[in-house]
């Protein structure tokens, strides 16, 4: 009721996470491994888990990580493509590094999408442009081409349907590169290894870019190869809705926004809750506003 909703205290972020936690294993453990014909791209089992597994590595849950990661590697389904501009066409969706997508198809009225305009011409950081080795392919899909009056980013180009005057590429929000990457932080967080899986996962993502590999005189210790995977992911997942997380999960916002003169403080790594909300309660005590806002 509403009266019962006035009621309603913000929880603890401890039993948020624990919510969250808990529908994300029940999904794992009642969705199929795959789906087919028109059910193909609901969320599946290893989605579930993927999905699990990133907010374990937001809560610093090393092991459940690893856990859970080690039954997607090895549940048989997912590969990494050879080639990364092949996991973003619009005539391979679906593909076998897809864990998760939003789907959309523009030769249907009301299924297709505008060009988001972020990725419609974006202002790239020129420090991410500048760090990709020379004959890294992911580079390229961050230059412009064109759709119309457009110009998005290769990585999620399509051509306007003149019907409908929409483009029908799939937003992916989890594949396998980020599965890879997720196994090896974790494992680099319970222990630094030069030979073991984690440097394996790390030098898998970047082989497929046709990126250097890296080597144990490269990444001699733990603190060097977390700085690795936080830049790798920088350079797999612009324009991805990644990076912002990975920045707060690893307390290095602070400092990456520092870079492009913008200050924030750490307080800032949370949004204001909407003053709406706060003055409906009305009730400092079981609804707060987030500190310093």
């Amino acid at each position: 009721s509403t009266d019962g909703a006035y009621q309603l205290a913000r929880n603890k972020q401890a039993d948020v996470y624990a919510s969250i936690e808990q529908d994300l294993s029940v999904a794992s453990s009642f969705l199929p491994l795959t789906f087919s014909g028109a059910d193909i791209g609901r969320a599946t089992k290893g989605a579930a888990q993927t999905l699990l597994a990133k907010v374990y590595l937001t809560e610093q849950k090393y092991n459940a990580v690893t856990t859970v990661l080690d039954s997607v590697i090895h549940s048989g389904v997912y590969q990494l493509l050879p080639h990364i501009t092949d996991v973003f066409s619009t005539a391979n969706k679906m593909n076998q590094e897809v864990v998760f997508a939003v789907r959309f198809n523009k030769s249907i009225a009301g299924q297709g999408h505008a060009i988001p305009a972020y990725f419609d011409d974006p202002i790239l950081d020129p420090a991410l442009l500048s760090a990709y080795p020379v004959d890294d392919s992911r580079r390229d899909l961050l230059t412009t081409t064109a759709s119309g009056s457009h110009k998005p980013v290769k990585k999620y180009f399509d051509v306007l349907d003149s019907a409908t005057n929409t483009v029908g590429n799939d937003f992916l929000l989890l594949r396998y590169a980020d599965v890879y990457l997720m196994a090896a932080e974790a494992l680099n967080e319970q222990g630094y290894d030069a030979a073991g899986d984690a440097m394996n996962y790390l030098d898998s993502v970047r082989s497929r870019a046709m990126a250097p590999l890296f080597t144990a005189a490269e990444l001699p210790d733990q603190a060097s190869f977390r700085s690795a995977v936080l830049q790798e992911r920088r350079l797999e997942f612009p324009l991805e809705w990644q990076r912002w997380f990975d920045l707060t999960r690893t307390n290095t916002a602070t400092q990456a926004l520092k870079a492009l003169n913008l200050n924030i403080q750490s307080w800032q790594y949370l949004y204001p809750v909407p003053l709406t909300e706060v003055n409906i309660i009305n009730n400092a005590r079981t609804f707060p506003q987030n500190p310093n806002y």
